[in-house]
């Protein structure tokens, strides 16, 4: 055979072996990975922060994280927040900000305080709402809106162990709250504002964390005045020894806390009461206003006598505004109110609370975007007094808040109710997040205020 033919029929040898070579198999699909999710404590109080971490991501997946929450009459409430995974296949919480969401910006907490309601009739049911139940909050996450887990989380507002006594008695209404297997504890007297009633949430959360709890109604409850009229100081005074009575309570450690019309009224004890060892005020007044109801008068008595108050103003363009929004449907803002009865310098000074007077450091506690009065100028001045006099005090003033500062990590996505009082849809003011920053704060400084003002002598 020629060389040229054998080169021949070995090229063909080799296209025939190629053309019949097996191809290489294509590369397998990358399977999902199966996320670990972390949630801690599962059973808390209220005010503990919750840990939220997903981990066992690819790095740069996304998940979405959701929260539902049963708040009985009121119904479900939830949140979301979608999240990309750091470069270690993580989504922490306390580390990331949301890609989206019902919240922004990096909060450990953004996914329970930016909850909102889902039905149409959740304020009726609010109001309705047994305040002390616990609260279930169920979290699931979720890629490409198939879920992969789910945690169950029990919000408690008391503590299992707290002792709960109904006071009705002497003509006092009230609940005290002790904590477990209490002897000699310090105690607060804890008073709600002008809807009226009991505030036992904050009481019975106080008594959750060491503290024996009075929450002390003084008007619109059984046997008591049925609206923020002539209310004498007497009553509290009558409360404040029935509470040194107590074998669970040291007489000689007793404070008072109070918001909004409450915290107008906590200023005036302390300066009425030398037993009163410190005094805690959020969003309130360093100047005594008139009683809500039909007719103006005092909202406080001494002696059978009115304590010297402040009127507001009935502004006739005020009003005619106000009915506009009412008819609009729209929520009102009553600080404008406010703002215009301080403008009347002799009436201001008359009515001045002597804070100077209280025997005890103060707390006082405001949002600069209160819808509802003014607090941070409010709480101003009392704040002046308190420091020309040398008083120990505090001023916690917090940006973007409103009028309602309250115990932590309940949503605070709702910016006007109606109020029970005035019958009337109230703006409060504020963000969700800046009312949840200043609710948080403001609560963990009460706490440590609390410890340290009544420690024993």
């Amino acid at each position: 055979m020629a060389a040229g033919s054998h080169c021949l029929t070995v090229l063909a040898l080799a296209l025939s072996a190629c053309a019949g070579a097996t191809p290489e198999p294509p590369a397998a699909p990358v399977k999902p990975t199966s996320p670990s999710f972390e949630v801690r404590p599962l059973d808390a109080l209220i005010d503990e922060p919750v840990f939220l971490q997903v981990e066992g991501l690819r790095a740069g997946e996304q998940v979405t994280l959701r929260a539902r929450m049963e708040r009985g009459k009121s119904g479900v409430w939830s949140s979301s927040a979608t999240f990309t995974a750091d470069p270690d296949g993580v989504v922490d919480l306390a580390r990331q900000a949301p890609d989206a969401g019902s919240y922004e910006g990096v909060d450990a907490m953004g996914l329970m305080w930016s909850m909102t309601p889902e039905a149409e009739d959740w304020e009726r049911g609010l109001f309705e709402e047994p305040p002390l139940a616990a609260l279930t909050v169920v979290v699931s996450v979720e890629r490409d809106g198939v879920e992969l887990a789910t945690r169950t989380l029990i919000r408690r507002r008391v503590a299992e162990a707290v002792v709960r006594r109904d006071l009705r008695a002497d003509g006092l209404y009230g609940t005290l709250f002790l904590p477990p297997e209490a002897t000699g504890a310090p105690a607060v007297l804890v008073l709600g504002g002008s809807e009226g009633g009991l505030r036992e949430g904050t009481a019975a959360l106080l008594a959750s964390r060491g503290f024996a709890a009075l929450a002390l109604a003084y008007f619109a409850a059984d046997g008591l005045p049925p609206t923020l009229q002539n209310i004498p100081l007497e009553y509290f005074e009558s409360a404040l020894m029935w509470m040194k009575a107590q074998p669970e309570i040291d007489g000689a450690r007793i404070a008072v806390q109070g918001i909004s019309r409450g915290g107008e009224l906590a200023l005036l004890l302390g300066a009425t009461f030398p037993d009163i060892r410190a005094v805690v005020a959020h969003v309130p007044s360093g100047v005594v206003w008139q009683g809500i109801g039909m007719a103006q008068a005092p909202a406080w008595t001494r002696g059978g006598e009115p304590v010297p108050f402040l009127s507001w103003p009935l502004d006739p363009a005020l009003q005619a505004q106000w009915m506009q929004k009412l008819q609009a449907g729209e929520p009102i803002s009553m600080a404008p109110m406010f703002q215009a009865a301080m403008d009347q310098p002799e009436a201001m000074a008359a009515a001045a609370i002597a804070v100077e007077r209280i025997q005890g450091p103060v707390l006082l506690v405001s949002g600069k975007a209160d819808a509802l009065w003014p607090s941070t100028a409010l709480a101003e001045l009392a704040a002046e007094r308190l420091r020309a006099h040398g008083r120990p005090y505090e001023h916690l003033a917090f940006d973007d808040a409103g009028h309602l500062i309250v115990p932590p990590y309940l949503p605070t996505t709702i910016s006007a109710l109606t109020h029970p009082a005035l019958s009337m849809k109230i703006a409060f003011g504020g963000t969700p997040a800046g009312n949840a920053r200043a609710c948080a704060e403001a609560w963990r400084r009460m706490l440590s205020f609390l410890g340290e003002s009544l420690r024993p002598q």
